[in-house]
């Protein structure tokens, strides 16, 4: 019942965050931007609403960190300018974001009985595979959005930029395949 409570608060939390956020981003005329923070809550709500039907709950930490990965682009990122001002943000961002959403997907995979090689190795190496992928499908969308909505900001600077973010994708790929892997701690079993 606890696990359920701090899930309604995550959730209620991530919904205040993103409204202000919504409301914060119209206010100071960055509409370009209200887009992603429509786009992420449908997801976060969409799933949440598949997690309670089909009783796919994952653990908490799962959650608050793929909460934190939206709340970093939407509010840090673009609401902030931490992406224009920061040399630092977008990198530190593909690492945990990478990190949180391969740990969200594998565990979904997971919940569904779709698992991969018993292995240790095996899993390592899904699991890496899985974050590169993710990342690659993350910057496809960051080309996407440049190309259809041409924001007056664009996502991809230069093939510099696609570059290190694919790199920081890999890093917290590698992150994710560890921490799934480690003996002592994080056990998809009873997240």
């Amino acid at each position: 019942m606890q696990k359920q409570g701090t899930r309604m608060i995550l959730t209620l939390a991530f919904l205040i965050v993103q409204l202000l956020t919504f409301i914060e981003l119209i206010r100071s005329m960055k509409y370009e931007y209200v887009y992603d923070v429509g786009v992420t809550t449908v997801f976060l709500i969409i799933y949440t609403v598949f997690e309670v039907k089909f009783k796919y709950h994952l653990s908490n930490y799962i959650r608050g960190t793929v909460i934190l990965t939206i709340i970093g682009h939407n509010f840090f990122g673009e609401y902030l300018d931490l992406y224009i001002t920061s040399p630092i943000f977008d990198r530190g961002l593909h690492i945990f974001g990478t990190y949180a959403f391969v740990l969200f997907i594998y565990s979904l995979l997971y919940k569904m009985n779709i698992k991969p090689l018993p292995q240790k190795s095996g899993i390592f190496i899904y699991v890496v595979l899985l974050g590169i992928s993710l990342g690659t499908l993350f910057e496809i969308v960051e080309f996407l959005t440049d190309i259809m909505l041409k924001p007056e900001v664009q996502y991809q600077t230069d093939l510099v930029d696609t570059d290190l973010d694919l790199v920081c994708d890999v890093i917290g790929a590698i992150i994710a395949a560890f921490h799934i892997n480690k003996p002592y701690g994080f056990n998809i079993k009873k997240s």
